[in-house]
């Protein structure tokens, strides 16, 4: 059933990431993070993503718009740049924890069917972003009311957690596999 992953072309799957990668980089850096007048925030949009009640949501829009009076365009702008970088990191972790999985199957550390479990864990963190990205829109367009801020942070704990745990699989199998490499 999944023996047409295990055939792809590394090559091609290695170039296809660096582009996916890069490109999501981009987005997430330059366009998925409100670039606010004001630093109140190190990270403005974890901040709103974390709020997790209505006080703390309507707290950080507050501090926001105080020093930029655009804040709120900007969080509603940034969150629809998410929903393009939403299509963009799931591919590229799932490619970094695809190539991963082919590795440790081909040294015979780990069937790739148990590799692959780790390919998926990314389409499912951007579901949970895609819900929380509608729960913070409605934050944005008000009330900010229950259970937005709350869907919005236990959306965003579990997405975070897996995709720890996705690239934590491929940084893992990296290491194997360039020591290996540095071994020969």
């Amino acid at each position: 059933m999944l023996t047409w992953l295990q055939t792809l072309s590394g090559r091609t799957l290695v170039i296809v990431f660096f582009v996916i990668f890069f490109l999501s980089l981009w987005v997430g850096i330059f366009k998925a993070d409100p670039p606010l007048e004001n630093k109140q925030f190190k990270r403005p949009m974890m901040a709103f993503e974390m709020a997790g009640s209505p006080e703390k949501s309507a707290k950080v829009l507050e501090l926001s718009t105080k020093g930029d009076a655009k804040a709120r365009e900007k969080f509603h702008s940034a969150l629809l740049w998410d929903f393009l970088f939403i299509c963009l990191y799931p591919l590229s972790t799932a490619i970094a924890c695809l190539l991963a999985a082919r590795v440790f199957d081909a040294q015979g550390k780990l069937d790739f069917k148990y590799g692959f479990i780790f390919v998926i864990l990314p389409f499912l963190a951007a579901i949970l972003d895609v819900f929380e990205n509608v729960a913070l829109l409605r934050i944005l367009r008000g009330p900010i009311e229950s259970p937005w801020p709350e869907i919005a942070r236990w959306c965003a704990i579990p997405k975070f957690a897996l995709l720890i745990a996705s690239l934590l699989f491929a940084v893992a199998v990296f290491g194997v596999w360039l020591t290996a490499w540095l071994k020969r």
